[in-house]
């Protein structure tokens, strides 16, 4: 019954689509108005196109006799359960070959299984893997972190040692700028140093040669008046008082000079 349905649907769908567009319709057209199942649309629709076939060659119809008509619908009963027959046997053979299709896809699934679960292996290792280089790259970077604090206070010691060096640096050029100045100042009163003395032994000649004048003109003339003598005494005195540095041992010898002279 279920049979006949789907057959008188598959029909009424492909005589409705040929009278529409006056061709015949397609395995997928039928079975989209008939709302079958594609083996029965398959099937039917084999029936249907030798159906029209027949009644193309045929011609014009004419009226069959009642007879002839029982013969005719026997046949057709015999060729319908040979028709269902053979689609049992094509839908067993569809069967098998699903299951066929089955078995493989099964096995190919399996097989896809197993890839992924061996990728899916291989992923956790190549996780592992990163993460034990995201570690290493933690530590690597902590240990460039301490370096560079490590530059940065070796940094800052050159800049605090650079500057104690430059403060010294200028200490030693304020020294050597004071010795300088000392070794100047020096020179300077060695230059005066030395002019007293020229001073000093230019005094000095002058006293002799005074001393030698008087002695030579003591020994010369009769001795003076004691009073000449002292004025003369006093008077020589008083010059070398006046005189130069140095003058004290010219007095001394001047007064041993009169001593000599009183003897």
């Amino acid at each position: 019954m279920k049979n006949m349905e789907q057959r008188e649907r598959v029909f009424g769908a492909a005589d409705g689509i040929f009278a529409e567009t006056g061709k015949y319709p397609t395995v997928a057209e039928v079975r989209a108005r008939a709302g079958t199942d594609s083996n029965a649309t398959t099937q039917f629709m084999r029936e249907w196109r030798s159906a029209m076939d027949r009644e193309a060659r045929a011609g014009p119809t004419r009226a069959i006799p009642e007879r002839l008509r029982r013969v005719v619908d026997a046949l057709a009963l015999a060729a319908w359960e040979e028709a269902e027959e053979i689609a049992r046997g094509e839908l067993f053979v569809e069967r098998e070959d699903r299951k066929a299709e089955s078995a493989r896809e099964a096995a190919l699934l399996q097989e896809v299984s197993c890839e992924l679960d061996a990728k899916w292996g291989d992923l956790r290792a190549a996780q592992e893997r990163i993460t034990a280089l995201e570690a290493a790259a933690c530590a690597r970077d902590k240990e460039i972190d301490d370096l560079r604090e490590d530059l940065a206070a070796a940094t800052r010691e050159q800049a605090s040692a650079l500057a104690r060096a430059m403060e010294a640096e200028r200490r030693a050029d304020l020294m050597n700028a004071e010795v300088a100045r000392l070794h100047h100042t020096l020179a300077e009163e060695r230059v005066r140093r030395a002019e007293e003395l020229t001073l000093l032994m230019d005094g000095q000649k002058g006293l002799s040669a005074l001393l030698n004048e008087l002695i030579a003109s003591a020994s010369a003339s009769t001795r003076p008046p004691r009073n000449l003598r002292k004025r003369r005494s006093v008077t020589a005195k008083s010059d070398l008082t006046d005189g130069p540095p140095g003058g004290e041992s010219q007095l001394t010898l001047v007064s041993s000079v009169e001593g000599r002279q009183s003897d």
